[in-house]
């Protein structure tokens, strides 16, 4: 891959067929036993209008394969049809792409070590495995094109670590030489023109070297219009000044630590999203806060909000949008608080990756963590550098890794309020309203519906950025699938997380992260919220009343709200959670006695409650109680819901009549709510969202499962 994409077996090269067959089998060859969908081969080989018959195209071309490596490659390939999509494994096979990334992390794990020779061995073998630009003679999509970028990147540092691991052996002409060819094609890298400058002035060359510089100045000038960084001007100013310490070589080989150098100064920001709507007012503000001094502490802002709202697009757009305010670094990290199965980074590890990325060799970075904390604050004193950490679980996790000076400063995002994280600003953020919405959801379809269709598509994906994007990637994919269809499928409940998950992202993973998360803690606060949200899964209502939270924890009702809180805490947002979750947290796998059991205390509940004066007293104010027009009567004054006084508890009562088991209440005892037999004309129906295939409702019975 590294050069023309070739397949050898033995002497011979095999024949890979097709531009598009090559598409497909450069993109499996790069995710290597992982599995890749035949929508994401589609959109590879076709990103614009792909034909009606591109899914089976992909598969006839998969099946080319699969009889090519049966027949000419030994069993060296295997490519595995998985569901909808493939894996292809290597058997006894070298990839040329992963080795070069191989032997480049032995490399600088060696550099890292004082191992200079090593380190060149390992280098100058990783170049040897190029033999021109990776996948020359392949079309690219959007996901090759990224795979070889990122990797003609690592091929760029790799050729300047080899000249630092030259230099420090003092094999200066080697290291000149490299760096010569290495710059005439990359002319704008200021690291190998650092490395060059010392090479040439521990050669003698004194003049060459001040010459190097100039010729850095001319380039960036000319490419870019700016200045060399304060790295390369110290060091010019170090030459200027025959600094004798220049001719030592550093313990670790660096051009970078050089006497009179600075540190890297690290620029880890993600790419900023293209797709980003809206947000204005929470940008403005955001960018406010962080922009915010106050003498002698760091500047910390902490976002919150619940998962697929946009907290961290918010986060890296403002960073990049102030970032110039921060010349010595601007470093992300994510701490996979909320990651499918990747657990939370420790504040170790977090300090560990924030000093490497101001310079510290690895060896250097004490193993305490109190010690490390130190030695960041140690280093980010004095400087202007912002810290953008990601997907936190908790203040703990934070607290260790904030910097302490005053030209410092961090963004936190988090699913949970980090209440206790002493932070100049919260920022909490909910779903999109409903312009940005659907310019988001049009964005990502690139093409649009009439403004009805988009709006339902929005509702019904609770305006979240995360369920916006996969529904514009399912209509981008499908050029064939009209919006209204779209929107007509995210109707149905029971199947729109299916809907909503494409390509590795999906509203049901980032859901089911922090209910696992309820799940598993040990506060017991969070055991609680885990079994409201159980239960809450098993009644089609958007809420439950307090009390009945209370009497479901088995608390008095003044002890409800000791449960409310993680309720709202975990989902980042102080209104009840998104319909949605429910269907990720319904134990639909419970026998009907264990269901039965977990409804027990709603269901006694709501027998044993006051009963409204009249029921339901229809009134605008309670919507989850307001009839259909057409039911009411003309000229009736509707009345206020005077048993509950809310839309929770009249939508309780309801659910639990719908869900409750056959046997329940028991025989003599007051049933809830009444046979609808007994019912008066000013009962009516019942609440618009009861209606459903799931339950039947028969003059003279009962609400039961269907």
């Amino acid at each position: 891959m590294l050069g023309q994409l070739e397949i050898g077996s033995g002497d011979a090269v095999l024949p890979l067929g097709t531009p598009k067959q090559r598409t497909i089998l450069a993109l499996l060859l790069a995710r290597t036993g992982q599995f890749v969908s035949v929508d994401e081969l589609v959109d590879e080989v076709w990103s614009q209008e792909p034909p009606a018959s591109a899914g089976a195209n992909v598969r006839t071309y998969a099946a080319n394969l699969r009889r090519l490596f049966a027949a000419q490659a030994g069993g060296r390939l295997d490519l595995v049809r998985r569901g909808s999509g493939y894996v292809l494994r290597l058997v006894d096979a070298t990839l040329d792409a992963a080795r070069f990334t191989q032997l480049v992390r032995q490399g600088r794990a060696a550099a890292a070590q004082d191992q200079p020779e090593a380190a060149v061995h390992r280098f100058e073998e990783a170049a040897g495995l190029w033999r021109g630009r990776a996948l020359e003679d392949v079309p690219l999509g959007w996901r090759l094109s990224a795979w070889r970028s990122s990797l003609e990147e690592q091929r760029i540092a790799a050729v300047e670590e080899r000249a630092e691991a030259y230099l420090a052996l003092g094999r200066l002409t080697e290291a000149v030489a490299t760096l010569r060819t290495h710059l005439a094609a990359h002319p704008t890298r200021e690291p190998g023109y650092a490395t060059l400058i010392l090479a040439l002035y521990r050669a003698g060359d004194v003049t060459g070297a001040l010459d190097a510089f100039v010729d850095a100045r001319k380039a960036l000038a000319e490419h870019l219009g700016i200045e060399p960084g304060e790295q390369l001007q110290r060091l010019h100013r170090a030459v200027l000044n025959r600094d004798p310490r220049l001719r030592q070589p550093a313990t670790r080989p660096s051009a970078t630590n050089a006497p009179g150098t600075a540190r890297p100064v690290p620029h880890e920001l993600p790419p900023d999203s293209a797709a980003f709507t809206g947000r204005e007012a929470e940008l403005a503000r955001l960018r406010n806060l962080v922009r915010h001094r106050d003498a002698g502490r760091a500047t910390v802002v902490a976002i919150h909000g619940r998962g697929g709202v946009g907290k961290s697009t918010l986060a890296v757009r403002a960073a990049h949008q102030v970032a110039a305010e921060y010349p010595d670094g601007q470093i992300y990290i994510d701490l996979h608080g909320s990651t499918p199965g990747l657990r939370p980074r420790t504040a170790h590890e977090v300090l560990d990756r924030c000093l490497r990325g101001l310079g510290l060799p690895a060896a250097e970075v004490p193993p305490d963590e109190s010690d490390a904390a130190a030695r960041w604050r140690t280093l980010t004193a004095g400087r202007r550098v912002l810290l953008v950490l990601d997907n936190a679980t908790d203040p703990a996790q934070v607290l260790p890794t904030l910097p302490a000076s005053d030209g410092c400063a961090a963004i936190v995002t988090s699913r949970r309020v980090l209440a206790t994280l002493d932070a100049d600003g919260h920022l909490e953020l909910d779903g999109l309203p409903d312009g940005p919405a659907a310019e988001l959801l049009a964005r990502s379809a690139r093409r649009r519906g009439t403004p009805e269709e988009m709006r339902t598509i929005a509702q019904l994906c609770e305006h979240l950025p995360l369920a916006l994007r996969i529904a514009g990637a399912r209509l981008a994919a499908r050029p064939e699938l009209a919006v209204a269809a779209l929107a007509e499928r995210l109707r149905d409940e029971h199947s729109r997380l299916d809907e909503l998950g494409m390509d590795g992202y999906a509203v049901r993973g980032s859901i089911r992260v922090g209910y696992d998360g309820l799940r598993d803690s040990t506060d017991p606060a969070d055991r609680a919220a885990y079994r409201v949200f159980s239960t809450l899964g098993l009644l089609p209502v958007p809420q439950l009343h307090p009390a009945v939270v209370a009497a479901l924890l088995g608390e008095p009702d003044t002890a409800r709200g000791s449960a409310m809180p993680p309720y709202a805490v975990r989902w980042g947002t102080t209104s009840p959670p998104p319909r949605w979750p429910t269907a990720c947290c319904a134990p639909g796998g419970a026998s009907p006695a264990a269901r039965t059991s977990c409804l027990r205390p709603i269901f006694r509940w709501y027998r044993c409650a006051p009963r409204p004066r009249r029921w339901p007293g229809w009134t605008p104010s309670c919507p989850a109680c307001s009839p259909p027009p057409s039911s009411r009567r003309p000229g009736r004054t509707t009345r206020r819901c005077s048993g509950c006084g809310c839309a929770a508890n009249c939508s309780g009562r309801w659910a639990s009549a719908r869900t409750g088991p056959p046997n329940w209440p028991p025989r003599g005892s007051a049933s809830w709510p009444p046979r609808a037999s007994a019912t008066p004309a000013t009962r009516r129906s019942p609440p618009p969202w009861w209606a459903g295939p799931s339950c039947t409702w028969a003059a003279g019975s009962r609400p039961r499962c269907g």
